[in-house]
């Protein structure tokens, strides 16, 4: 059937080519067709044979194409190689090189063409123009960029050197956040340590290497610490004061603490006496403060008069002081005069405490004695008081006067004026009803007798006496009927007097100096009841005390109204008041049971006759007494003085 078909085949089919046989073999294949799909070839001899791989013939008709051995129908001759171009000729499909863009399936090559059949490109470089990159390629990848931080480093220990594969080299601070570059290098701030790329805080607080003030707490921050006072010391912590608590201490002045250090008084304690006084000047202080007045305590340890004007000179630079307040045996000053030059001279010399009280003045010594005898115009910048005597008794002291600042008047809110014989003359109540309601007067020189003056002084008593006797330090010589009736200080003691404030008009009767004592001191530290007082080192006393009264009246303090008067009445006559102190606590005001506060009080109209005549009673009984002497008080106080 086959070889039928094939002969019908090649009556239509015109013979292609034709070639001889050598004998019995055939030695090529001359011609080949293909017909039904079947691919035959014809050798030399004329035999066909089927070939089934090739097809050497145009499978022409419906489209047939040689392919792979067969003749299909609309086969294509598409190779799937984008280096050949194909084509079907003549049945038979054609495969031509060309030079096409082509993939040659490695990613480190670029610019891939066909070429000779093969697809080929360039090697890729692959450099991504950044410098800390390893630039490598992997034919099935492609190029890879490897950051290399090494290839960034720019030697600056105070960096951290990176690489970016995208974006190059970038640099960061190495250094710890509480450190600083130096040099190139880290260095751990004050208050840290380490390396400078580790940091740490130090705890100065628990090293003990802060500066806080020991009167402060230290509380460790980070990088530092803080300083606080302990209560009650103020300030930065650094530096602290008892600034603020209401005392002046320790170094603080007007100008470093103007909240604590704007004083009233300084209180000068005499080194001896000032252990046993600590309770009742921390009590006095409180009173002080109470009561509206800044006081601060200094110590007293040695020195002359000078040392201790000085002391008060700069207590005035530095505090603002309104007057000093002397505690204990301190220095004085004394001056000499020959006085009472008009009708019978006498010389006199006397502790003068206005030395301490005009810090301005010049002081003179013509005669090189020690004494001072003469002095430049006065007046009075602070006033000064003073307590003397042990801790004991000027304890006793402070505690009346703590009872009478937290209790009121120890006594009768009365006035007691005693003019003795000598003085009835002169009655008046010198201004002190402006402060009392009730001012007893006793001048009738038939009542002015000793036992009347004791009856009246350990009886009732009367909160405010001023009292117009013949003195000396240590005894009231009250006149009766030519003779003298002694009141002695052991009296006073004994009959405990009852007298709060009192005006000494009573000659030397201040002389604090003095050995065996003085009636001003001893009011003041023998009695439960003496609080303040005004009297003379000398001949003396205040016979024009209304500018004194009149500003008790107004509310001022004992020690400023003194001041006060020195300056209005006293600084005009050295013979009569130039001996002219206090004692007692100056910061006392007189309290209660007023007819009314009054500014001023018209004075007494002394003639120079009235004056005279008083001054001549004075000197013929001064005269009579015999006061301690200058070198006997620099004999028993070889320490108030320097050769």
């Amino acid at each position: 059937m086959l070889r039928s078909t094939i002969s019908t085949i090649l009556l239509l089919i015109p013979l292609i080519f034709m070639s001889s046989c050598d004998g019995e073999n055939c030695t090529s294949h001359d011609q080949t067709f293909c017909t039904d799909g079947i691919t035959y070839w014809v050798n030399s001899c004329g035999d066909f044979e089927e070939i089934l791989e090739h097809c050497l013939i145009d499978c022409d008709g419906d489209h047939l194409v040689c392919k792979e051995g067969e003749c299909l129908h609309d086969a294509s001759c598409e190779d799937n190689d984008p280096c050949t171009d194909d084509a079907c000729v003549q049945s038979f499909c054609q495969h031509t090189y060309n030079q096409a863009i082509c993939d040659d399936g490695n990613r480190c090559t670029l610019n891939d063409v066909c070429s000779g059949g093969g697809c080929a490109g360039t090697w890729d470089s692959c450099d991504d123009q950044i410098a800390c990159t390893v630039d490598s390629c992997q034919a099935a990848t492609g190029c890879e960029h490897a950051a290399d931080d090494l290839l960034c480093d720019d030697g600056d220990g105070c960096t951290v050197d990176a690489c970016d594969s995208l974006q190059d080299c970038f640099y960061t601070d190495a250094c710890d956040a509480n450190a600083t570059c130096l040099d190139r290098s880290c260095v751990c701030d004050t208050g840290f340590r380490g390396d400078g790329v580790s940091c740490s805080d130090i705890d100065e607080c628990v090293e003990q290497t802060h500066d806080c003030d020991p009167n402060a707490s230290c509380s460790n921050t980070l990088g530092f610490y803080s300083c606080s006072c302990n209560l009650p010391y103020t300030g930065d912590g650094f530096t602290c004061s008892l600034c603020g608590n209401g005392e002046c201490d320790g170094d603080e002045t007007l100008q470093t603490c103007p909240a604590d250090c704007d004083l009233d008084i300084v209180i000068v304690v005499e080194d001896s006496v000032l252990t046993g006084l600590t309770a009742a000047l921390a009590t006095y202080q409180q009173d002080l403060r109470d009561a509206g007045h800044a006081s601060r305590v200094i110590e007293w340890t040695s020195g002359t008069a000078s040392d201790l004007r000085d002391l008060l000179v700069n207590a005035r630079n530095d505090y603002a002081i309104e007057g000093a307040f002397l505690l204990g045996h301190l220095p004085s000053a004394w001056y000499e005069c020959e006085c009472w030059q008009d009708f019978d001279p006498m010389h006199e010399e006397y502790p003068c405490d206005i030395y301490l009280m005009d810090l301005d003045a010049n002081w003179t010594d013509a005669d090189n004695d020690g004494l001072y005898d003469g002095h430049s115009s006065l007046s009075a910048d602070i006033f000064v008081s003073r307590i003397t005597g042990n801790a004991s008794r000027i304890g006793d002291y402070l505690a009346k006067v703590h009872d009478y600042r937290t209790n009121g008047s120890l006594l009768p809110q009365q006035a007691f004026i005693f003019m003795d014989d000598d003085w009835a003359v002169y009655p008046g109540n010198y201004g002190l009803d402006s402060i009392y309601s009730t001012c007893d007067l006793l001048y009738d020189t038939n009542q002015t007798t000793r036992a009347n003056y004791l009856s009246r002084l350990e009886g009732a008593g009367a909160e405010y006496v001023y009292q117009w006797i013949h003195a000396s330090p240590q005894a009231l010589y009250i006149t009766h009927q030519g003779d003298y009736q002694m009141v002695y200080l052991s009296e006073v003691i004994s009959g405990d007097h009852r007298a709060s404030f009192i005006n000494l008009f009573n000659c030397s009767g201040a002389r604090y100096t003095e050995a065996s004592g003085c009636l001003s001191q001893t009011y003041m530290t023998r009695t439960s009841y003496g609080l303040a007082d005004i009297g003379s080192t000398k001949t003396g006393g205040v016979y024009n005390p209304e500018v004194f009264h009149s500003n008790l009246a107004s509310g001022r303090t004992w020690g400023e109204s003194y001041r006060r008067w020195y300056n209005a009445a006293g600084v005009w006559d050295d013979e009569w008041f130039l001996g002219i102190v206090i004692a007692g606590d100056p910061l006392l005001t007189i309290q209660g049971n007023t007819r009314g506060l009054i500014n001023s009080l018209p004075a007494r109209a002394w003639s120079a006759d009235d004056v005279d005549q008083m001054s001549r009673r004075l000197v013929e009984h001064a005269r009579r007494i015999d006061l301690g002497s200058f070198d006997g008080y620099r004999a028993r106080n070889p320490q108030f003085f320097r050769d």
